[in-house]
C-alpha cells in the first residue's frame, strides 16, 4: 500500500482559502492500493485547528486530468470505481482543536479489469451562518465564512501494476524547465528527484553528479558552476496519457549556454539525463 503524508498540505488537491486551509487539514495525500488491500478499511484523518466547529460532508466522484493536467470530474457509470467505495461517515463535525477519522474500503460487485481504477473524496465544509455585528441599529447581519474543499485521490490497481513512463520533451529558457512526460505502464507515475542547472563549461558530466543532500535548506549551498537546483514535481501522470511540467527556476539565467540534468527515478526506472540550452540576450 502507498499511503503517503505530507504536512504542509502545500502538494494536497486543494481548494481552499488562504486562512481556511492554514487552520485545518487531512492526512494522507492520497491513497494507492493493490486490489487485495482495497478491500480492507483505510482512514484519513481531518483535524480541526480553529476555534470554530466544523461541519463537514463527503462525496466520491469519478475523475481523470484534462490536457492542461487539471482535475476533470467524470459521471459515474456501472463499472467506475466510485460506486464500490464505501464511506464512513459521510457527514460529521469536528469540535476545534480535534480531528475526525473517515474511514473507506472499496467492494467491487464485478470484476474489475486489469489496470489502473480510480475515485475521489471531496470533503466539503457545510457553510454556517454567523452573526456579525452591524454597524447600526438595524440588527445583526448574517455572513458566510470562508469554506474548504478537499480533494483526495484513491487509485487501485487491480493486476500487476507497472510504472513506466518516459520523457518525451525537455527544454529549458532563461527561468523555466518545460518537460513532457508519456506514462507507458499501467498505473499512475510519478516523477521524484531533483533538477539542476549548470553553467556548460563547468559541468562536470552526468556520472559525477548526484543528488543533492541540502534542497530542504533555506539558502542551500550549490556546488561551483551550479547555477540553480529543486525538486522535480511529483504529480502523477496517469496511464496512456502524457503531461507537461512547467518548472519554475526560482532565478533568472544570464546569456549564455547551460546544461540541465534531471536525476531521481521515473516510476519504476531510473532517471539521469541532461541535455544542453541556450539563453539568447534579453
Amino acid at each position: 500500500m502507498k499511503a503517503r503524508i505530507f504536512l504542509p498540505l502545500g502538494l494536497l488537491l486543494l481548494l481552499a482559502s488562504s486562512l481556511a486551509t492554514a487552520q485545518v487539514g487531512f492526512s494522507p495525500q492520497y491513497f494507492d492500493l493493490p486490489l487485495a488491500e482495497a478491500q480492507g478499511t483505510h482512514a484519513y484523518r481531518l483535524f480541526n485547528l480553529t476555534e470554530d466547529p466544523k461541519q463537514v460532508k463527503v462525496s466520491v466522484v469519478s475523475w481523470d486530468f484534462d490536457d492542461r493536467g487539471e482535475i476533470r470530474i467524470l459521471p459515474s457509470t456501472d463499472t467506475s470505481l466510485d460506486q464500490w467505495v464505501v464511506v464512513n461517515p459521510v457527514e460529521f463535525t469536528i469540535p476545534p482543536g480535534e480531528s475526525q477519522a473517515v474511514r473507506f474500503s472499496i467492494r467491487p460487485a464485478v470484476a474489475l479489469a486489469d489496470g489502473e481504477h480510480r475515485a475521489m473524496l471531496i470533503f466539503d465544509e457545510i457553510p454556517q451562518a454567523q452573526d456579525v455585528p452591524a454597524a447600526s441599529t438595524a440588527g445583526a447581519q448574517t455572513a458566510l465564512r470562508a469554506r474548504f474543499q478537499f480533494r483526495s485521490a484513491i487509485y487501485l490497481q487491480a493486476g500487476q501494476a507497472s510504472r513506466r513512463a518516459e520523457i518525451t520533451s525537455a527544454t529549458a529558457d532563461a527561468t523555466t524547465l518545460h518537460v513532457q512526460v508519456t506514462a507507458r505502464g499501467s498505473a499512475n507515475t510519478r516523477p521524484d528527484g531533483q533538477f539542476m542547472i549548470w553553467k556548460a563549461a563547468a559541468f562536470p558530466g552526468l556520472d559525477k553528479v548526484a543528488l543533492l543532500g541540502n534542497l530542504a535548506d533555506e539558502k542551500p549551498e550549490l556546488p561551483s558552476g551550479m547555477l540553480a537546483a529543486g525538486r522535480l514535481p511529483g504529480q502523477p501522470v496517469l496511464p496512456g496519457s502524457s503531461r507537461k511540467y512547467e518548472i519554475a527556476l526560482g532565478t533568472t539565467l544570464a546569456k549564455g549556454r547551460y546544461v540541465a540534468v534531471l536525476l531521481g527515478h521515473l516510476g519504476e526506472d531510473a532517471l539521469s539525463r541532461q541535455f544542453a540550452f541556450d539563453v539568447p540576450g534579453h
